[in-house]
């Protein structure tokens, strides 16, 4: 941060996001990810405390999505090969998609345990999700579960232990984020 002259400086601790992934949320490996974090954010603050940063730095600190802790996968595509409404070649890339694909899913899709429920485009809108490349539907899993796109295997598959997603609907607080902002002279805090 001393060698440059940066008006603005962007930071991204993913440990936290990896580690979750991987072993899920509120484990012990992920409060020592969330730890080391915090410890680098520190070292940031106490660095802008310092000339030439002192009293001339706001520094933000911004999450992006919280995390659901998951064991089981429901596989879609499983159900939907086995249906006949998706095809795919020799190495299981999806290849042709049958067009009754949107009805069957808006239908409640019935055999694909873990999905809670179906959004149109409309209500994933609704949710917060604003892409104009959004899909026709979005499928939402229910606590415990998150989504595989594995075309082959069981239509529900274990996840190999204790994981985490943050593919899911964003309303459970499990999905909340965190808005920290500390202004010029440290004089002000802000937290939502």
């Amino acid at each position: 941060m001393t060698q440059h002259n940066a008006e603005l400086i962007l930071l991204h601790l993913i440990t936290p996001d990896g580690v979750e992934h991987g072993y899920g949320s509120d484990t012990p490996v992920d409060y020592q990810a969330v730890v080391e974090s915090d410890q680098r954010l520190g070292e940031i603050r106490d660095a802008l405390q310092q000339s030439p940063f002192a009293g001339n730095a706001i520094m933000f600190v911004v999450f992006d999505h919280g995390f659901a802790t998951c064991a089981k996968l429901p596989q879609p595509n499983v159900v939907l090969k086995q249906r006949g409404l998706i095809k795919t070649d020799e190495t299981n890339k999806v290849t042709e998609r049958r067009t009754e694909i949107t009805a069957v899913l808006a239908d409640k899709p019935a055999g694909m345990h873990g999905v809670l429920g179906v959004k149109s485009s409309g209500e994933f809108t609704q949710l917060g999700g604003h892409n104009p490349e959004a899909p026709h539907l979005v499928l939402i899993t229910g606590p415990g579960y998150s989504f595989d796109n594995c075309v082959k295997g069981k239509a529900v598959a274990d996840a190999g232990g204790h994981k985490g997603s943050h593919g899911h609907d964003p309303r459970p607080d499990s999905m909340y984020a965190t808005f920290v902002a500390v202004e010029k002279g440290n004089q002000t805090r802000h937290k939502t």
